[in-house]
């Protein structure tokens, strides 16, 4: 099923994005005007340069996003799907990324500094210039690179 909704991604009357509902059931339970992040499937969205720090995004599809600059500090960005998206200089301080999917997303020089990466995939992900002093990862996280390379770069192992 391929209808579209208006989704309010800032949880707000403005701006309206338009987002696609998911073919499969909502897990979520939406609140008022609010429709859960997990919800929405919003693959291909171009939402470059948003200010989205903060938000609950939790479950949220984004696959080939283009989110350039986009503000996601602080952000509950959990089980997330992020593959292929376009996150150049994206601003991704402390958020949470918990088993989100990375694969293959553009993250060059973007902050992921503070960020939980436990459990998520960067499977070739693309991190030339990237800030990851103080990100957290795992034994379950897949980093395109070494545990001692990780290490180097100032990411903290933790169990």
């Amino acid at each position: 099923m391929n209808r579209l909704l208006l989704f309010i991604f800032m949880f707000t009357i403005t701006p309206l994005i338009l987002a696609q509902e998911t073919n499969q059931p909502c897990q979520a339970k939406q609140q008022k005007s609010k429709v859960a992040a997990a919800c929405v499937d919003m693959s291909h969205a171009n939402i470059n340069g948003a200010q989205l720090a903060g938000r609950d995004l939790k479950g949220i599809k984004l696959l080939r996003g283009k989110l350039r600059g986009t503000d996601l500090s602080n952000s509950n960005l959990q089980s997330a799907e992020l593959q292929f998206t376009d996150l150049h200089k994206g601003k991704l301080r402390n958020a949470d990324l918990r088993n989100a999917n990375l694969r293959e997303a553009k993250l060059y020089k973007a902050d992921l500094s503070g960020a939980d990466l436990r459990g998520a995939s960067l499977r070739m992900a693309r991190l030339t210039g990237a800030n990851l002093s103080g990100a957290i990862f795992n034994d379950q996280t897949i980093l395109p690179f070494s545990r001692e390379k990780a290490l180097a770069l100032g990411m903290i192992y933790r169990p």
